[in-house]
């Protein structure tokens, strides 16, 4: 962190003239992220009602151990993959109807029936990915893929 204040301390080169004391991390991303992503699922009520989409969130408060350990990211770090991974099959695929089968759209699908509670009432479920840009209020949320609609087991 010292490095990060001032990269061109001398005082700091004369102390570690290496960088193995104080190493000068320097972290980006080739193509920064500039949109959030979101899975979002709806229910189908047994009175012919929908309802709103309502968002799976998987965040936890921060807390200062975080910094060096946090197992409840992978939750965040899987979801995002699956919805990436998805949306490069549906930009690849030509045959839409398999798209139900594959795994990352059985995953979203899990994920969402399991992340929010169910309902009473409701008979199937949909599920959508949608992306915002938190950090701009001007950029209208948009969703980006939306599941078949699927028949609940208990219904």
């Amino acid at each position: 962190m010292l490095r990060q204040i001032d990269p061109s301390s001398k005082f700091i080169y004369r102390l570690d003239r290496m960088g193995a004391l104080v190493p000068n991390f320097r972290f980006f991303g080739p193509v920064p992220s500039v949109h959030d992503s979101h899975l979002l699922i709806r229910f189908h009520l047994g009175d012919g009602d929908t309802g709103p989409w309502r968002e799976l969130i998987c965040r936890e408060k921060r807390r200062l151990v975080h910094m060096v350990w946090a197992p409840h990211r992978r939750m965040n770090k899987g979801l995002f993959d699956a919805q990436v991974e998805l949306l490069t099959v549906i930009g690849m695929t030509q045959d839409m109807q398999r798209l139900s089968t594959t795994i990352p759209y059985r995953t979203l699908l899990n994920l969402a029936l399991h992340g929010v509670e169910t309902p009473a009432g409701a008979r199937a479920a949909q599920f959508a990915i949608a992306r915002s840009a938190s950090h701009d209020a001007s950029v209208t949320p948009e969703i980006m893929f939306a599941s078949d609609i699927h028949e609940l087991a208990n219904s």
